[in-house]
């Protein structure tokens, strides 16, 4: 999955295709070694606010198939994610809080729906919640709960087409960012978005009547 240019290892859909035969037998061959490497880099991806979250979700759903595969990238993500999130903290990125915009300090009021809206819709790169998380004092049981349930939709949306991701490219498709924008697959996120945020607008409303 990794794809050398200029000194420097990137992760690229284009490197992930021409390395499907070394991990396809990867994982016939040391299967457990497969599982630990693709937790490993999804870990490495997020740790290191790398823009490479997709392709290690089609990698891991070409490797193991969509559940796994899925479940497999959102442990190392959510793991990744949260160790740079507490560095953040340590750092003294709650002192933020004073200086966010006015329409930003309620999201501190409802943690728990703020991660579980941003993570599963693609509106914010996953490090940029790392930081507003950081920077609204989440509560880590929070951050890490809301990390991994949300992420798991499209996580597993992309591992469906990594699955598939022979198929695809022999059609000559590209997988990216374009599957969530699509009607029937942004449409589901969007309804589990609007689920998560209907106990925030029901205590809204029910304050304003």
């Amino acid at each position: 999955m990794v794809l050398a240019a200029g000194g420097h290892h990137w992760l690229t859909v284009d490197a992930l295709a021409s390395r499907l035969r070394d991990l396809s037998d990867l994982v016939d061959q040391h299967p457990a070694w497969a599982a630990a490497a693709v937790f490993g880099v999804a870990l490495g991806v997020a740790a290191f606010s790398l823009p490479a979250a997709t392709v290690v979700s089609l990698g891991a759903g070409y490797a193991f198939g969509a559940p796994l595969g899925a479940l497999l990238s959102v442990a190392g993500s959510t793991l990744g994610g949260t160790v740079v999130f507490l560095a953040l903290r340590r750092a003294g990125a709650g002192g933020l809080a004073a200086r966010l915009p006015g329409w930003l300090k309620p999201m501190a009021r409802q943690p728990w729906a703020v991660i579980l809206v941003l993570r599963l819709l693609p509106v914010m790169p996953f490090s940029a919640i790392n930081v507003l998380a950081a920077a609204i004092r989440m509560p880590l049981p929070v951050f890490a709960a809301g990390t991994a349930l949300g992420a798991y939709p499209p996580q597993f949306l992309y591992a469906l087409l990594g699955a598939r991701l022979p198929a695809l490219l022999a059609a000559g498709e590209r997988p990216g960012l374009g599957l969530l924008l699509r009607p029937e697959v942004g449409g589901p996120l969007v309804a589990l978005a609007l689920l998560a945020l209907a106990p925030v607008l029901i205590r809204t409303f029910r304050h304003r009547a």
